[in-house]
């Protein structure tokens, strides 16, 4: 299977090619300058981005953690903010759920006793 990577204005100007030899997950990178002068575009509406597969090839892509970035600077991969919110939600439920266990069994001791 090939990826096919392209941006500018239809019809596309520029494309990239990733060929894709196993189903494991992997990690591609395209950095793009992007003047609209140069690809056509005179309404100042801005780059159409195109990722999937070509239509030579069959099969099933599937793309997650998509990330663009303005500038020349590539920087790591970012947690999005309600992503943590949700992560510290989840653990201080769970610590909430273990302090009532641990009540409610320190309740049934002294009951017992």
């Amino acid at each position: 299977m090939r990826l096919k990577f392209q941006y500018g204005n239809l019809p596309y100007n520029a494309i990239q090619r990733f060929d894709i030899e196993n189903t494991d997950w992997l990690r591609y990178s395209s950095t793009f300058v992007y003047d609209g002068a140069s690809y056509g575009d005179t309404t100042g509406v801005g780059c159409v981005i195109y990722i999937g597969c070509e239509a030579t090839y069959l099969g099933t892509l599937q793309c997650c953690g998509f990330k663009l970035e303005k500038g020349t600077e590539v920087t790591d991969y970012t947690v999005a903010p309600e992503d943590v919110d949700y992560k510290v939600y989840k653990a201080q439920n769970t610590a909430d759920t273990a302090t009532e266990t641990i009540t409610s069994v320190q309740s049934t001791v002294s009951t017992l006793s």
